[in-house]
Parts: C-alpha cells; sequence; structure tokens
C-alpha cells in the first residue's frame, strides 16, 4: 500500500469521514486533485469497506478539452469498475441569467449535480478535491476580502455531508502520488485565466510571499486556519452559553418572526469579544446582515450613556434600548413598518386531501403536489426548484400553512432538528416574507418547507418505491445563500 494511501485511510478513519458500508459520491473533473481522490478512496475503501460513485460535471466550457476531460473519467471509471454520473449544463447560461459570476455559476451546478448522486445512491457522504494548498488560497483570499475568525478558519474535513480526505495534504504530494501510480489526469487550461482572482492569488501572490517573505507561507496560512476552526468551535460553545444567559426569547405571533431582549448588565460582564458575538446572532436570527458597521451600531445603542434610543433594521426590525435591556423585535402596529416594502400577507390554512393542485388566494401562490413514477432526473432536480419525497412517507390529508412558533423540521442532510424560524434567518428569508413561506404539514409533522427543502426522513433513497413532486409558483419568495 503506497503510503499516501495508508495516510488517508488512516485520515478516514480517525476523523470518520466514512463509515464502514456507506456509499460515498466523489466529484471527479479529471484534474489531478479529483483523480488522486478517486484512486485514494478506493484504496481506503479495501481497507475499510465502503462503496463508491463518481460524479463528472462537463459545464458546457472549453470546447473540445472539456469533452476530453469526460471521456478521460468515463473510461478511468469503466476501467475501475466504479460508476459514474455525468450531467452536461449550460454555466455560462446560468451565470448570465442569475447575474452571477462563472466560477460561481459552475459551482452552484456542480455541487447540486453532487447532491443529486447522492440522492440516488442513497450515499451518506460527498467527497471533493481540496488540497492543503486550496486550503491556503481560501484563507488568503478571505483575509483580503475582509473575512472574520469564521471565514479565516477556512474549510473543514467536513461539513454536513460534505468531506474533503485532501485537506491536509500539499499538491505535490498527490503529484507524486499520480506519478508513482501511473494515475492519468488532465490540467484544466482555466486555471491559468488571470481574470480570476484565486488563480492570481495562486500563480502571483502566493509566489511572491514565498520568494520575499515566508518561503513557508503556505503552511503557516494553513497553521493559522487550524487554529482559528479550533478557536471557532470553542467560542460557538461559549456564545451558546452566554446567548441563554444574556437573552430572553419568545416566537413572535402571526409570523412576525421571534423577539429577544438581550439583558446588558449580563452582557457588559462579558468580554467584548462575546458581547459582539452575542449581537452578530441576533442580527442573524432576525435575517439581517451582520456587518461590521451594523453590529457597531447596536453595541453603541446598547452601551453608550443614553438609557433610550432605537436602531431601525432590514426589514421592517427595531432595536430598542429601553434602560438596562435592548429589546429587538418587529412591531405589531402595521404603521410602524413603512420602510419594509412587504408587508405580511393574512394567514392561510388548507387540506390537500390528494395530489392536485392548490392555489393559495392570500399570497397568490399555486402549490402543485403529483406523483412521479420515477427518481428525478439531474435536469429536473437543478432547474425546476421542485422538491422530491419518497412517497411512502407521506399521507393524505397533507396540511399547507404557513410557519407558526415553535414549529421544528430536521432540514434534508441536517443532523438534527431546528425552529423553523431558525432555518428561515439561515436563509436570509426576511421577516416580512416569512408569513407568506408555505408549510407541508402530514400527520403533524412538517415534511417539507416548499420551495426549500424537505425533512431528512422524506428522501429518496434506493428503496422508494415512489415519488411525490412538490413544486411552488410564487416569484421572489424565497430569496438567500445557496446551502452549498
Amino acid at each position: 500500500m503506497h503510503p499516501l494511501e495508508k495516510k488517508i485511510a488512516r485520515l478516514v478513519v480517525d476523523e470518520r469521514l466514512i463509515g464502514r458500508e456507506e456509499t460515498v459520491v466523489t466529484g471527479v473533473s479529471g484534474g489531478p486533485d479529483s483523480m488522486a481522490l478517486l484512486h485514494l478512496l478506493l484504496a481506503t475503501a479495501r481497507q475499510h469497506p465502503f462503496a463508491l460513485t463518481a460524479a463528472h460535471v462537463h459545464h458546457g466550457l472549453r470546447p473540445g478539452e472539456a469533452d476530453d476531460d469526460e471521456k478521460l473519467v468515463r473510461a478511468h471509471c469503466r476501467d475501475l469498475d466504479i460508476p459514474c454520473d455525468v450531467l452536461h449544463v449550460d454555466a455560462a447560461g446560468r451565470a448570465a441569467a442569475e447575474g452571477l459570476s462563472l466560477e460561481h455559476a459552475g459551482r452552484l451546478l456542480r455541487y447540486r449535480h453532487f447532491t443529486a448522486c447522492a440522492a440516488r445512491h442513497d450515499a451518506a457522504r460527498i467527497a471533493v478535491g481540496h488540497t492543503a494548498d486550496d486550503q491556503a488560497e481560501e484563507v488568503l483570499l478571505r483575509l483580503l476580502r475582509g473575512s472574520g475568525r469564521a471565514g479565516l478558519a477556512g474549510m473543514s474535513l467536513m461539513c454536513g455531508r460534505v468531506i474533503r480526505p485532501l485537506l491536509t495534504t500539499p499538491k505535490q504530494e498527490l503529484l507524486a502520488y499520480l506519478a508513482d501510480r501511473a494515475i492519468p489526469y488532465r490540467i484544466d487550461s482555466s486555471n491559468a485565466d488571470p481574470r480570476h482572482v484565486r488563480n492570481r492569488v495562486r500563480a502571483d501572490l502566493l509566489p511572491i510571499l514565498e520568494e520575499q517573505f515566508n518561503p513557508a507561507v503556505r503552511a503557516g496560512l494553513r497553521r493559522t486556519a487550524d487554529i482559528l476552526r479550533c478557536e471557532e468551535d470553542y467560542l460557538r460553545q461559549r456564545t451558546a452559553e452566554l446567548w441563554r444567559k444574556a437573552v430572553r426569547e419568545q416566537d413572535g405571533d402571526d409570523g412576525r418572526g421571534p423577539r429577544h431582549e438581550l439583558l446588558l448588565p449580563v452582557l457588559r460582564r462579558a468580554h467584548p469579544a462575546m458581547a459582539r458575538r452575542i449581537v452578530e446572532e441576533l442580527l442573524i436570527r432576525h435575517g439581517c446582515p451582520a456587518g461590521f458597521e451594523r453590529i457597531a451600531n447596536l453595541l453603541h445603542l446598547a452601551f453608550g450613556n443614553a438609557g433610550s434610543g432605537r436602531v431601525h433594521l432590514p426589514g421592517g426590525v427595531r432595536a430598542v434600548r429601553e434602560g438596562d435591556s435592548l429589546l429587538c423585535y418587529r412591531p405589531p402596529d402595521m404603521a410602524d413598518l413603512r420602510s419594509d416594502p412587504h408587508p405580511p400577507p393574512p394567514s392561510f390554512l388548507y387540506r390537500m386531501k390528494s395530489p392536485g393542485q392548490l392555489q393559495i388566494r392570500e399570497t397568490g401562490a399555486r402549490l402543485v403536489i403529483e406523483p412521479q413514477a420515477h427518481p428525478p432526473s439531474d435536469r429536473e432536480l437543478l432547474g425546476s426548484g421542485a422538491l422530491y419525497l419518497d412517497a411512502a412517507t407521506v399521507r393524505f390529508p397533507i396540511v399547507v400553512r404557513p410557519p407558526r412558533p415553535g414549529d421544528r423540521i430536521r432540514p434534508l442532510g441536517a443532523p438534527g432538528r431546528k425552529k423553523v424560524s431558525d432555518f428561515l434567518a439561515a436563509r436570509r428569508v426576511p421577516h416580512a416574507r416569512r408569513a407568506s413561506v408555505v408549510l407541508l404539514e402530514s400527520e403533524g409533522e412538517i415534511v417539507a418547507i416548499a420551495g426549500m427543502t424537505i425533512a431528512e426522513r422524506c428522501r429518496l433513497t434506493g428503496n422508494s418505491s415512489g415519488v411525490l413532486r412538490i413544486s411552488l409558483a410564487d416569484k421572489g419568495l424565497y430569496e438567500g445563500d445557496d446551502p452549498w
């Protein structure tokens, strides 16, 4: 067994990246990193049994060159007897249609294909080929953009279902392994395109830093990320502890979101760094961008000499100082929401006794639930925005309603249950629009948030005998960060 194969196998076991007998989807572009990853995981699977499936995306770029990438991946997987799922997408068209960078559009399409493959093969993990060099570049990029501690912590070995087994392995070590094993690979010419900032960091900035400042700058950046990631994990725990002591929380009524009261005497006794993290968390829970200036304004309101005052936040949210308390909420008086262009619509409640169409009069949205005889194709998953559930996990009638205080769901791929309000905050859905969010409830349990996610227990598996397709036509409601 090659020394690098031993190293990766040990890492997979020690860090519990892959469980025995699980299925892993690995992204394979045909480049050196992903080809090395494929072989290293295959070697690991011989020692620590699990199933392996490859996923390749043809982005519709680099005519001829990308075709050769696909041919290499297909042929290599065939020789290794590994299933290979290939998807052709139009990354340039997606970028133009949605105002995204080409790099971002490609990444979204790529990860959605990986997710689709994982659902189709009932895979527990999605493996990608980020290396130690990629980690150094990422940390430096985030530093240039002004990221905080969490951003500078870089990428992690495991994030949800995504694993990065090569994250501690330098690129040169992978290239040596490829040469030792005579493994073919291709070089993506776009990696030399100076229009991409990451390429300039790799080709220009890092070599200058190595030559003129620190020959071991890459290793230094990786060590910094490791330290900050460990410290960030500790600070998250301390923040949660302080939150329980310093914040009184109530779910909002009528879909207006939560109401928080910060107990300022408790916050004053905390370290300024912890007080800042509490205010940042407060903004996130109310769906407000937690930028440096906004956090500073709230801290000034909380700790300033004036015993009263207020700050208007996005989405009609108010932060109000009343003596030793800082209240954060959406006011019930609609007149006070004049800055909010999207006031909450009336509440609604419908029961669907069987699959079909439902016009939600209060919001203007149209919900469609229809059976489907076969699992969704990649194009269906990527292009429609629909959700797909295992039909056996859902029983009619299905209750269709907006969120209520205390609603909880275990979102697809999440480790546990969470409040629907927290899920919507993480997706940056404004409070003013949350009363238009459509929940589907079966036998008293939320099985889907239309247009966003399904409950983990409803996901499609290799044993699914029927599929329910759920689609919602409601323009502009679900705006937020892609989960990847």
